[in-house]
């Protein structure tokens, strides 16, 4: 397994002993997420941890991707762009963007991925409501938690497996520290 792979798959399973105990089914449908993001195609309806995603393919980023995340573009760096959603029903889904760099300067050095959250589902139907009716924010965003569940934790969760598993096609870069 080269160096890359070994520190990725501490870095998972150190995240994942953190948030919550992983069952063998929610291993297996993360594993086919990883796969999807690192070689496509698309998967749709992949359940982690209770919750449905649709895994995008890993691709090389826009030059106005590079521009709107405030990177400089050149020969020292290479973007890739990866996109996860959170399913839902009878709302609109959660999008999950995360933007992967590669330092080329003074060696290939794998940086940690940023990402961004899109919020779909009920947390802008509950902030409409709320700021009609003058209800506080933690109320509702504690409503909507109560809703939705704790996504982000497995969406994050997904992120780091994708990362790791499509990085392993550049076995000759080193993870910079996460």
């Amino acid at each position: 397994m080269p160096p890359l792979a070994k520190l990725a798959t501490i870095a998972i399973c150190i995240m994942l002993a953190a948030a919550r105990p992983v069952a063998a089914g929610d291993q297996e449908a993360l594993a086919a997420c990883a796969n999807a993001a690192a070689y496509g195609p698309l998967k749709k309806g992949i359940t982690v941890a209770g919750h449905d995603f649709n895994c995008h393919p890993i691709r090389v980023a826009k030059e106005a991707e590079i521009t709107a995340a405030g990177k400089a573009s050149g020969a020292n760096y290479n973007y890739y762009k990866g996109k996860l959603s959170h399913a839902l029903r009878l709302r609109p889904d959660d999008q999950v963007e995360y933007l992967i760099t590669f330092q080329i300067a003074g060696g290939c050095r794998l940086m940690p991925p940023e990402v961004k959250i899109n919020r779909g589902g009920f947390i802008n139907v509950a902030k409409k409501v709320t700021d009609m009716f003058a209800i506080r924010e933690s109320d509702w965003r504690s409503v909507a938690k109560k809703l939705e569940g704790d996504w982000e934790a497995t969406a994050n969760m997904v992120v780091l497996a994708s990362v790791s598993k499509w990085a392993e096609q550049f076995p000759h870069c080193r993870k910079a520290s996460w």
